[in-house]
């Protein structure tokens, strides 16, 4: 979900962690709990954490920066780069996570995420809980795809 990269703003090794990333693994993971619960015929409501980490050994250990292609090239967005993320909490009814709604259900926990790094908006998922296909960069026919099969609205 993310790469070591030096940041361009000072030469610091962070772990650039893709905005698309974490809307997409938001949309996923509320999804797959969803499915899930259904198949265990509990749907219902439910509270869904998402949380970020760095590998934990020294080697490895950098902090973390938002990037994506805002400026067509991939580099850090918001301002502010971590150490440590607090989790993104939510409590969902889980049967929007298996309708059109999956996107507005799942804005939250991506919303909770980015704004830790001074980030106030999704450019992957608007307000509406539309996905915003143009900017999963490099992605827009799989994802074009993939809303159309589930039936969730998305824009180009």
């Amino acid at each position: 979900m993310g790469t070591l990269r030096l940041s361009p703003a000072d030469g610091t090794r962070v772990w650039a962690l893709g905005e698309g990333a974490v809307a997409w693994l938001a949309l996923a993971m509320s999804r797959l709990a969803a499915a899930f619960a259904a198949h265990a015929e509990v749907l219902g409501e439910a509270a869904i954490d998402m949380t970020v980490t760095s590998p934990g050994h020294a080697v490895q250990a950098a902090p973390i920066e938002v990037w994506n292609h805002a400026d067509r090239t991939y580099g850090p967005a918001g301002g502010r780069r971590l150490a440590d993320i607090a989790p993104s909490r939510c409590a969902v009814d889980l049967t929007t996570c298996l309708s059109a709604d999956l996107a507005r259900t799942a804005r939250p926990l991506v919303m909770g995420l980015l704004r830790q790094f001074d980030l106030s908006e999704s450019r992957h998922i608007d307000p509406a809980g539309i996905i915003q296909r143009r900017h999963f960069t490099g992605h827009d026919e799989s994802i074009l795809a993939w809303t159309q099969a589930i039936g969730v609205p998305s824009a180009a």
